[in-house]
């Protein structure tokens, strides 16, 4: 259970407070309704997207936040276009506090104006750092890295005041001079005169409907090239998808259904409304999962925060599997609990894990590929995922001393199978990524650190099994080892992409949560250290002196 409680924690620590703002600017953007905007075609990022999309994104940038100062984002990107004094607002989240003191700014708050950093002399000192990342991207320090971010930040805010980041996203006179002749380059007629009645209207405390619907035509009469023709009836999808918080509601019936389960074992009544919690949370989970391949058109695995939502429904699938199975209810309930934390852990940390549905490069962009290797890959860890959370609850409940000779045979047994499980996944799923290595790359394998990763991750859950299988591992000994074996997986599954950043799965690659991720490692080695000492101790209790 530890491992659950560390996932909540970190889940909580996401969402910090900020900075007074003017409160006048606050009541302005409260006061703006913004919703006839929402599904206005905008495009950013090779793709057509919903402009409330293009704001939630831009929102979380600059401020860090999906609810910036808990006003709606898409009225706050309104109202920022309308703001006199919008450069004196504190709006830029500075995340590092060693940046903050190097720039002599209040280190005690996040949140910062364009004119306070400008102030502070970051975008004159920026120029050779970017020449520096152009020449080699490996070569940029961390700190430098965060100074990078923040003038991406101070620039993109100074965009969207001017209005540039909405003109640029309604113009597609981009798109079709990539695909056709030069002769297309150019602003639609008209577009930016209704582009400027709108804002002119928000700027007056209330949209004019009527100048929307033109701005909303406008944009749609413009030609696109034809792969992006089908993205133009799906805006109000996307805008749904993220207005309900379809996964948001299937973790909290995860977590619900975890707990129906466990207090059922005492009170049978429980038992159908568990079943309806869990099948609620399931519907949402497939739901978003069908939602977000509708928009995209690939398998909802093409990043880091897609594979958390396939190893979330993988835990819950696979444990529905182990109670249909066995019966152990207060078992399976910690399972169903971890798949809701999860989740809560996936949507926490939108600047870690993008959320984004951007395309795809082009080397993923095979249905067929990205369908049976990663789906392949990733539910694996989901398997791998069940095997360390078994592993806690039963080094927990050993070092309280309240685990029993039978119960720790069902853990056993359980993390068993699922190791069992697991391997079997991840080593089809190494062979597909081989064969599709081979089809795109042209070599089977290269020792690419994603590839050896995987292997090295197979090769230690392959280690309990022989360990098993040949005596040399006892029950226990099977619940202390899986949890330090997933260490590898987070290696294979997060290390090479966020910490190593190397290698031909570049596509992959991103950065931050590094610290959250020590933690709990350090956390897991500590936990794991301190049942391997209790567990030596009662085997020197039970020989004869």
């Amino acid at each position: 259970m530890i491992n659950l409680l560390i996932l909540l924690f970190l889940s909580l620590t996401v969402f910090t407070t900020a900075n007074a703002i003017d409160e006048s600017f606050v009541q302005r953007t409260e006061k703006l309704d913004s919703t006839a905007l929402r599904t206005l075609p905008t495009h950013d990022s090779g793709r057509l997207k919903p402009m409330d999309t293009l704001a939630r994104e831009t929102m979380l940038i600059i401020t860090g936040s999906r609810k910036p100062f808990g006003v709606d984002p898409l009225s706050f990107f309104v109202t920022l276009m309308t703001e006199n004094e919008a450069a004196k607002l504190p709006i830029i989240e500075i995340r590092s506090v060693d940046l903050r003191k190097e720039l002599q700014l209040d280190s005690t708050r996040r949140h910062y104006s364009v004119e306070e950093i400008q102030q502070a002399g970051l975008p004159e000192h920026v120029g050779p750092l970017i020449e520096k990342q152009q020449k080699n991207s490996k070569s940029i320090t961390p700190e430098e890295t965060a100074k990078l971010e923040v003038y991406q930040q101070w620039a993109l805010t100074q965009a969207v005041v001017s209005g540039q980041v909405l003109l640029s996203g309604i113009d597609f006179s981009n798109l079709v001079s990539q695909t056709k002749s030069d002769d297309h380059r150019g602003m639609t007629p008209g577009l930016m005169e209704h582009a400027k009645a709108v804002i002119s209207s928000a700027a007056n405390g209330q949209l004019d409907l009527a100048a929307v619907k033109e701005l909303d035509s406008a944009i749609r009469a413009q030609p696109v090239p034809d792969l992006f023709h089908s993205q133009l009836d799906k805006m109000d999808v996307e805008v749904y998808l993220y207005r309900l918080h379809i996964f948001w509601i299937a973790a909290i019936l995860y977590i619900l259904a975890a707990l129906l389960l466990w207090l059922s074992v005492k009170d049978l009544r429980l038992k159908p409304f568990f079943v309806v919690s869990l099948a609620g949370a399931l519907i949402f989970h497939l739901g978003g999962f069908a939602t977000r391949v509708y928009i995209t058109g690939f398998a909802p695995v093409t990043n880091m925060y897609g594979t958390m939502l396939w190893v979330a429904f993988g835990v819950s699938l696979f444990a529905t599997i182990l109670f249909k199975m066995y019966k152990s209810s207060g078992l399976i309930a910690v399972l169903y609990a971890g798949s809701g934390l999860v989740l809560v852990l996936t949507e926490g940390f939108p600047l870690i894990l993008n959320p984004g549905l951007d395309p795809v490069v082009a080397v993923l962009r095979s249905n067929l590929w990205l369908t049976i290797h990663v789906l392949t890959i990733t539910i694996s860890y989901a398997a791998f995922t069940i095997t360390m959370l078994l592993g806690n609850y039963a080094m927990i409940k050993n070092a309280l001393g309240r685990l029993d000779a039978s119960e720790m045979k069902d853990l056993s047994h359980h993390c068993y199978r699922m190791i069992q499980l697991g391997v079997f996944l991840l080593t089809v799923g190494i062979v597909l990524g081989g064969v599709w290595a081979d089809y795109s790359w042209g070599r089977f394998w290269g020792w690419d650190p994603k590839e050896t990763w995987a292997l090295i991750a197979d090769l230690g859950y392959l280690a309990i099994l022989h360990a098993r299988i040949t005596g040399w591992i006892t029950p226990l000994g099977i619940l202390l080892a899986s949890p330090v074996a997933y260490l590898l997986v987070i290696m294979a599954w997060y290390g090479v992409n966020f910490v190593l950043a190397a290698g031909l799965h570049s596509y992959g690659f991103s950065k931050g949560g590094a610290t959250w991720v020590g933690i709990f490692v350090a956390l897991q080695l500590l936990l794991t250290l301190i049942s391997l000492v209790k567990y030596m101790q009662a085997k020197r209790a039970t020989i004869p002196q």
